[in-house]
């Protein structure tokens, strides 16, 4: 399946060893008004279009299907893998020590009995196997505590956009600024572009740091980063992110806000110390 994000064509062409199939548009739309339940809706809704499209790869008998390597969002696909009677293979694309993390709270929970609730935004630690340092509770990943997740989800309200907005030009630094319109209050979708940005900035904003910074939507992160202008990166903390900051050796102001961004950035900070923190 296509997201509604960009992509870099080099990314798909560079290998010889694997070929990407884009699946056709489906039909879409979700009651969910949280992420869990609206992301598991779009997965499933792909089911039929990935069963066809592998249908269509094994047709020649050169083909022998091996089995599914499902990201862990998409665990319907699960179900396509056992129509075809091959197994699936789960691939985290968070952190390894965050894995580790979950596993070790569902083993604590379930063998031990802890009452995870008692971390909440505490500052009690948890030793944990997977990382070299304790990790306090107030940043265990949201979903630890709570069954369904609303919130941000990465997202800026009309008057903190209006605060960064005001701070960067303060600074006088050069920016690069990536901002995408968020969905509407009660509604869950995907991120897109504004039509016009000017709309959600400070009056006169774009023509005052004209000579300092740039507004720009959708961005090719991993370029971006790899240019030897950028000497640092404002970022919510996914993995993948801060993979690319690590290997580009960008340093890291951490924003995080959802999902384990927030365990993510206790790491940049405490263990590897190439990140900062508010």
């Amino acid at each position: 399946m296509k997201f509604p994000f960009g992509s870099i064509d080099s990314m798909t062409t560079d290998s010889d060893s694997i070929r990407f199939v884009t699946l056709p548009p489906v039909e879409f739309s979700s009651g969910a008004t949280t992420p869990g339940p609206f992301m598991s809706e779009f997965i499933k809704a792909q089911t039929l279009l990935v069963r066809d499209a592998v249908h269509e790869l094994t047709r020649s008998n050169s083909v022998r299907l091996a089995g599914f390597v499902i990201d862990a969002l998409c665990t319907h696909m699960i179900d396509v893998a056992d129509e075809f009677g091959v197994p699936s293979y789960l691939f985290s694309t968070s952190s390894a020590a965050s894995l580790g993390f979950l596993l070790h709270l569902q083993f604590l929970h379930d063998y031990e009995g802890l009452n995870l609730d008692e971390f909440k935004d505490s500052d009690a630690e948890l030793q944990v196997p997977s990382y070299a340092n304790s990790v306090p509770g107030k940043v265990f990943p949201p979903m630890i505590f709570y069954k369904e997740l609303g919130g941000l989800r990465g997202s800026f309200g009309a008057d903190q956009i209006k605060e960064i907005a005001y701070g960067l030009e303060r600074s006088g630094h050069r920016f690069l600024w990536s901002l995408r319109q968020a969905p509407p209050n009660g509604k869950m979708a995907f991120p897109r572009d504004f039509e016009n940005i000017e709309e959600v900035l400070p009056e006169g904003f774009l023509p005052r740091t004209a000579g300092i910074g740039k507004m720009i939507g959708w961005a090719p992160q991993v370029a971006v980063l790899a240019h030897s202008a950028v000497g640092g990166f404002v970022s919510h903390c996914g993995w993948n992110s801060l993979l690319e900051s690590i290997w580009n050796g960008v340093p890291v102001a951490t924003w995080p806000m959802y999902a384990e961004q927030q365990i993510n950035a206790f790491q940049m900070v405490k263990r590897f110390r190439i990140g900062s923190r508010n």
